[in-house]
């Protein structure tokens, strides 16, 4: 029997609160499918939601259970039941009162990229990991005060600008009674656990660890611009929708994503990039696992993980609206856009640019001061003064054994030789020669000179290939520093040519605007109209998901050849929305008088400006190279003119040791 016939009636409902008190109710503030919500009138801070049928036993019961549970901390996480409402006092529950959520969005307006660029044009990546750092603290709470949340979804789930959290239709959530639960059976399959995927929620008892996969989910899509963690490209053949990759365990972004014939969508940022702390969580929530009790992280885990991973994070140097955890080399968002994706963050990146003091001629000026490395690669062979050598002499004693053993050879020589003149040679000849030869050579030996002079010849050699080692070196690193000294100065010429340009660059797309009037003016009304909103045939939650992972959100972003590269959208789902495309844009009607739309010029000029300092800080940075490399070159220069003064004078001494001979 319906409660509410008539839209006065539904508007003017007469209502007692447990406690007999009349409820003034007020105008209509919102629908749903249960009930009606209205304002309350001597209480603007509160809201009342009639139900449209009948309520069950159970659910009168479990509706009047939820008001005698509230508490401060729910009330501050929540728009918790504060009061069972009847038509009279005693009388069948028909409503509840609960505070009123203003100021607050559904979550996946932050998480949403086209959403965010409307309503939270000017969060970066950190207000998103603060808001999921609350959201998982939201459900720390209920988890404290003993409920399940159950149904968790992103219609659910309100944040505000300063990134607070409110849960709605708490109505829903899984409470206790003693030993009797008032349970939830309702669930969105985007959100639900692998174990639960397949049945009827209908008597089913809801635990922490299913809600853990929901928040999760939520997490992931709150860190990762929307994009579901069971979303991504499927190896095999068939259609892979987000339900069945849930319940196969198929997590699109995990370490072991390919072993199960998955991959990330195209332009998504890495799992590791959340940090491996965070990263380790997100596999622990989607693996098997998970499944078994309490095997996912808790809504405490992600609370801490996700405060630690907010404190370690960095700004790019480039744009300061990207920022990512330390312990990257690169920026992720940077990557992202240079390999052809979108800039998650432009309109934090691109706000107007204030004046920043930068000059370009006095920069330039700087930057024709800096020394180049010189163009002689050659270095002199320092002059030693010739006093300078200590000559290591032979000891007069060696001296005296050395010619005494030579003049030793000369006799045995000698007593050889001239009995064979004569004919007189006999073998006492022969005999005293050898012996005279053998001492001679004893003399010689221990006087140990031959070995000296080869020594002192080996060291000769050594000193000089030395410095032939030593003016190949030079000539390598001053031709390298020469060579990257010139690579740097013409990019540098480049980047100030680029920057005069800039000002008729821009001047010259403003221009183009007017001839692409009526293309803007279609764009932006076709951006009104979102996938989720827009009821077309074959295309649910599930799939409206799997699209807006692929970039894909609007009617402005349904082209044929995109959404043909969606996992699950052949040839009839992507004539569908080609056809819902069309619908919208027969709504639109092209208006000349209207101009060229600020927003499209003030895109432009967030671009222009965002890429002006990109180049104040490339060229900045380019000076302070030019003279990393000029410093390093006259430094490596002294050092080398140290080393080859120690050669030469190692090659010196090696010379005039070797000229005593």
């Amino acid at each position: 029997m319906p409660l509410l016939k008539s839209k006065e009636a539904r508007a003017t409902p007469t209502v007692v609160d447990s406690t007999g008190n009349n409820v003034r109710v007020g105008a209509e503030v919102g629908r749903g499918g249960e009930g009606t919500v209205f304002g309350i009138d001597d209480v603007p801070t509160m809201v009342a939601k009639i139900y449209h049928e009948a309520l069950s036993p159970d659910k009168s019961a479990k509706l009047s259970l939820l008001a005698r549970t509230i508490s401060a901390s729910l009330t501050e996480i929540a728009a918790w039941p504060a009061s069972a409402l009847h038509r009279v006092r005693g009388g069948p529950v028909v409503g509840i009162t609960m505070a009123r959520v203003t100021h607050h969005v559904a979550i996946h307006e932050l998480y949403s990229p086209s959403y965010r660029k409307r309503y939270f044009p000017d969060k970066d990546w950190a207000f998103l990991i603060h808001a999921a750092r609350n959201v998982a603290s939201a459900f720390e709470v209920v988890h404290r005060e003993g409920h399940v949340v159950g149904d968790v979804n992103e219609s659910g789930i309100m944040v505000s600008k300063s990134a607070t959290i409110k849960l709605i239709d708490c109505d829903s959530f899984q409470i206790r009674d003693g030993q009797r639960w008032f349970l939830c059976d309702v669930g969105v399959a985007d959100y639900t656990p692998p174990e639960l995927h397949g049945q009827s929620f209908t008597g089913v008892t809801r635990t922490a660890n299913h809600d853990a996969f929901g928040l999760a989910v939520i997490i992931f899509r709150l860190l990762f611009m929307g994009r579901h963690p069971f979303a991504g490209r499927y190896a095999g053949t068939g259609d892979m929708p987000i339900e069945k990759a849930i319940a196969e365990l198929r997590f699109a972004f995990g370490r072991h994503a390919s072993v199960m014939g998955m991959a990330p969508p195209p332009h998504a940022l890495a799992l590791s990039a959340a940090s491996v702390r965070v990263g380790d969580l997100f596999e622990r929530a989607f693996s098997r696992e998970g499944m078994r009790d309490n095997g996912r992280p808790s809504a405490t885990e992600w609370r801490e993980a996700l405060d630690t991973l907010r404190s370690e994070l960095r700004a790019c140097t480039r744009y300061s609206g990207h920022k990512f955890h330390a312990s990257l080399t690169t920026c992720p968002w940077c990557a992202m856009e240079a390999a052809g994706g979108p800039d998650m963050f432009i309109s934090v990146n691109a706000a107007i640019r204030a004046a920043t003091g930068f000059d370009l001629q006095t920069l330039w000026e700087e930057i024709s001061r800096v020394q180049r490395p010189e163009v002689d690669a050659s270095f002199s062979m320092p002059v030693l003064p010739a006093q300078w050598s200590r000559v290591t002499r032979i000891p007069g004693r060696q001296r005296a054994l050395y010619y005494v053993g030579s003049l030793g050879w000369v006799i045995a020589v000698l007593v050889l030789i001239l009995p064979m003149i004569d004919g007189s040679l006999t073998l006492a000849h022969g005999i005293a020669a050898v012996l005279i030869g053998i001492g001679a050579q004893m003399v010689r030996n221990k006087a140990g000179i031959t070995e000296e002079k080869k020594r002192r010849r080996l060291a000769v050699n050594h000193a000089e290939a030395s410095m032939q080692l030593l003016q190949r070196n030079w000539l390598r690193e001053v031709t390298d520093a020469k060579q990257r000294f010139g690579i740097k100065l013409n990019h540098l010429h480049q980047l100030r040519a680029e920057y005069h340009s800039l000002d008729s660059q821009r001047l010259a797309e403003q221009g183009r605007l007017v001839a692409t009037l009526r293309e803007r003016q279609l764009a932006r009304f076709l951006e009104r109209y979102y996938i989720k909103q827009g009821n077309i045939s074959g295309i649910g939650k599930g799939r409206v998901a799997m699209l807006a992972s692929y970039g894909i959100e609007t009617a402005a972003d349904v082209r044929r050849s995109d959404i043909l590269q969606v996992p699950g959208f052949g040839n009839a789902r992507t004539e569908d929305l080609m056809r819902w495309r069309r619908q919208c844009e027969s709504m639109f009607v092209f208006n000349a008088a209207l101009g060229v739309d600020a927003g499209d010029v003030a895109d432009i000029d967030k671009r222009f400006n965002r890429r002006r300092n990109d180049l104040e800080t490339m060229l900045t940075q380019g000076l302070m190279e030019l003279r990393r490399i000029s410093s390093q070159e006259r430094q490596r220069r002294e050092t080398f003119g140290n080393t080859v003064r120690h050669g030469a004078e190692a090659l010196a001494q090696a010379k005039a040791a070797l000229s005593v001979f």
